[in-house]
């Protein structure tokens, strides 16, 4: 079939999925919201039971049939009041607040046509969801639309509630960047991830130990991992104590599949007494499919070459031991 018309020919007709196109590329295929402050959802100026939406920008996903990789992007000038249902005595109840792109013109949408002048995009609330819910996805897969918020309201006898309040609102939003995907209801997903510890407890890797260990044994990290990364730099060292040599390799799990080994090797010192060794994994390592956009494990995990004709020491991580940990998430092309 022949090219459409591109984005911007004077005179010529234009598809609308060029123009959606445009938009999806504008955001680098990321939804949500273009600023930290954007549709928001707070309590009603007199909190009252319902929640108000705030002035913002909006970038969602078109999930018609035909339209991958196009998106609707979308301004609210004013505040926009959504009602919330009271509670009643058969129990607490939560509500995702949401705004949904309800285009009547797409395969597979079933929106009613408003007619030319629209409007299509609304404010809605998608009631009686999982206390645990934070994506719109995840109770209606098939919606072009993006959570805004979860509000969990008391309920049961005696706790009947019609009034909504801030403390009642869980903030579900993501900026449509490739640092701000929301991962879960409490975290964002950013391009590089780091953090620093001490173990506050000992552990030791074995000169007899022939297997990979988790090592340290806090060596744990619960990551939130952008959708959009295919792969990520790795970089993890520390400084365990020993006396003798040592030999083995360090690697780093994540989400339980492995990356490519580094080789550690020092021969103690000449005195014999402790030291502090360098133990070091690092490298480039893809991201599996069922990770990306999870908070997922990353773990660290060491072996020594025990049988191979050496006598080697215990390493040992204690209080004086210190763990680096760094992570920088890339779209690698190779990587599917």
């Amino acid at each position: 079939m022949p090219w459409p018309n591109p984005w911007f020919v004077g005179g010529a007709d234009h598809e609308a999925n060029v123009a959606r196109a445009l938009a999806w590329a504008a955001f680098k295929g990321q939804e949500g919201v273009l600023g930290a402050l954007d549709c928001q959802v707070r309590q009603l100026s007199t909190p009252g039971a319902g929640v108000r939406v705030t002035p913002g920008l909006t970038n969602i996903f078109a999930k018609g049939v035909g339209t991958s990789r196009q998106s609707y992007v979308n301004e609210l000038p004013s505040d926009d009041i959504v009602p919330i249902s009271p509670t009643t005595a058969s129990g607490p109840r939560s509500d995702l607040v949401i705004t949904r792109v309800e285009d009547p013109n797409v395969v597979g949408g079933g929106w009613a046509n408003p007619g030319a002048a629209g409007p299509f995009q609304y404010s809605r609330v998608i009631p009686g969801v999982a206390n645990t819910v934070f994506k719109l996805s995840t109770v209606r897969p098939t919606d072009s639309g993006i959570a805004l918020a979860r509000v969990d309201i008391p309920g049961g006898p005696g706790l009947e509630t019609q009034t909504i309040t801030d403390v009642m609102i869980k903030e579900c939003r993501s900026i449509a960047d490739l640092s701000g995907e929301r991962v879960a209801v409490d975290k964002i997903a950013t391009a590089i991830y780091a953090d620093h510890k001490r173990p506050t407890s000992n552990s030791v890797l074995p000169g007899n130990n022939s297997a990979f260990i988790t090592f340290p044994s806090e060596a744990v990290w619960q990551v939130p991992v952008p959708a959009w990364a295919t792969g990520v730099d790795v970089l993890c060292d520390v400084n365990p104590n020993t006396s003798g040599h040592i030999w083995g390799e360090a690697r780093m799990l994540i989400a339980g599949v492995a990356g490519a080994a580094t080789e550690f090797d020092e021969n103690g010192t000449s005195s014999g007494g402790g030291y502090r060794a360098l133990v070091r994994a690092g490298g480039t390592q893809p991201i599996p499919l069922s990770a990306r956009g999870q908070v997922t494990e990353f773990r660290l995990q060491c072996k020594q070459r025990a049988g191979q004709g050496f006598t080697l020491t215990d390493l040992v991580a204690n209080l004086g031991t210190f763990l680096t940990f760094m992570l920088v998430f890339q779209r690698y092309p190779n990587y599917s």
